[in-house]
């Protein structure tokens, strides 16, 4: 996995991500004890309005994103939101109201959602094939990784400079992880001047490209219904573990971190083994079977014990990141570069619209079930994975050629004569009526012809 940062450009986007995400710890840290700062009691509803205002952001910005993405160098969008972010963590420490508190989480995470899908749309384009899916995996490994030490590494900073202060760390990280971006040589641009790419007229259409390619694939369909199972039982981990831990079990807050962490190395764990999985149809297999995996822990889970729930936590970790991280891989193998930010925006949007339904289960499931909230949540995990398969589960397993531009020798029977330059020619292939037997690697497509 490591191998990938010899690639030197992507070695620097990777080091911007992880300035970046300690920035965010920072970030989400502060926000906490500002809140308690300015509300007291009310601190968690001031949270959760907080969180509810990233999603509503990521939701309704992803898909402008997207537009641009393809059309202009991503380097200067990734620098630019940077910047953005940094100006704006700024004025937190300058926050005397919760309506300012607000406004700032909605502006900050307009710009996280124009960061994201465009830095995964950019893995592609400085990565070689053979690179490209360990890449994503010690990307998503960061992530798992600093999201565990990230909040401890943050309070210690707000113990020792004060909760307003950190702030200042936080853009100070911002601004370190642009110059990182700008010291970036190439241009991180896709060609879309190509004549087979047909123009899109409509603003309408323009704006939909990327959930029509997204829906209109049978693997990545199937993979993005994946996540809504996926969200449903991470909602549970996010929202209910704490009044488990505190409530049921009566432990404390160190008890609960260490269960917290044991989900967060299910993930790198699920990382780890995504990296060395080559084929789609084992990358589908694993996306199934991290289905299954979260569903069965969660039907164990209220009645497990401290020792129970970390092993519980574990399994839904690996089952999360196994169906997350093989879809991001997925849009990148088989989405086309000059189209791939749009996608991914798309993918962002679809993807966090389903935690916009599965946090308010969490929260009712809470209130109103806390003897049996996360057995009624894997049933609803289960009967949803049941519907997935039903529908999208053959689609993800097979799919149509497009036409491809390829060079071959040329020989002609008597019947079909015509004048060209001898050797070989390029010419769009199309397969209306052949058989394939396929052999998946990484971005290669070999298939062996059965006419009828």
């Amino acid at each position: 996995m490591f191998q990938s940062l010899k690639n030197p450009t992507f070695a620097r986007l990777y080091a911007a991500q992880a300035i970046s995400l300690l920035g965010d710890a920072l970030t989400w840290l502060g926000l906490a004890l500002l809140a308690v700062e300015l509300a007291g009691d009310r601190a968690p509803a001031i949270l959760a309005t907080a969180l509810t205002c990233r999603i509503v952001a990521f939701i309704v910005c992803a898909p402008f994103v997207g537009m641009i993405a393809d059309k202009f160098d991503r380097k200067l969008i990734l620098v630019g939101t940077h910047l953005a972010r940094m100006l704006l963590v700024g004025l937190l420490p300058f926050v005397q109201t919760i309506w300012q508190l607000y406004a700032i989480v909605l502006v900050i995470n307009v710009f996280h959602a124009c960061f994201t899908p465009t830095y995964q749309a950019s893995i592609p384009i400085v990565t070689q094939p053979q690179e490209y899916a360990p890449a994503m995996a010690l990307a998503s490994v960061t992530y798992q990784t600093l999201s565990m030490i990230g909040p401890g590494l943050a309070g210690v900073m707000a113990g020792w400079l004060g909760t307003r202060t950190i702030f200042w760390l936080d853009s100070g990280s911002f601004l370190l992880a642009a110059l990182v971006i700008l010291s970036v040589r190439q241009p991180l641009t896709v060609d879309i001047s190509s004549p087979e790419i047909a123009p899109q007229t409509s603003y309408f259409s323009r704006l939909t490209i990327g959930t029509r390619l997204l829906f209109g694939d049978g693997l990545l369909r199937y993979a993005l219904a994946l996540q809504l199972v996926g969200a449903i039982i991470g909602g549970q981990v996010l929202v209910n573990t704490v009044s488990y831990v505190r409530s049921i079990l009566q432990l404390s807050d160190r008890e609960y971190g260490w269960v917290m962490m044991a989900f967060g190395v299910g993930m790198v764990i699920a990382a780890l083994v995504v990296a060395q999985t080559q084929t789609y149809l084992a990358r589908h297999w694993l996306m199934f079977g991290g289905g299954i995996l979260m569903v069965i822990a969660m039907f164990f889970a209220d009645r497990s014990s401290f020792i129970g729930l970390i092993l519980l936590w574990l399994c839904v970790g690996i089952g999360k990141n196994a169906i997350d991280l093989p879809t991001q891989i997925a849009i990148g193998d088989r989405i086309p570069k000059h189209q791939q930010g749009q996608v991914y925006a798309a993918h962002f949007a679809w993807s966090h619209l389903w935690w916009g339904f599965a946090y308010p289960l969490a929260g009712w499931l809470g209130i109103e079930h806390p003897e049996w909230m996360f057995s009624i949540a894997g049933g609803i995990g289960l009967f949803v994975l049941m519907i997935v398969q039903l529908c999208f589960a053959q689609a993800a397993t097979s799919h149509d050629h497009q036409a491809v531009d390829h060079v071959h020798s040329h020989n002609h029977e008597l019947s079909h004569q015509h004048g060209h330059d001898e050797g070989t020619h390029v010419h769009a292939h199309h397969h209306p009526s052949i058989e394939h037997t396929h052999f998946y690697w990484l971005n290669d497509h070999y298939h062996h012809p059965t006419l009828r």
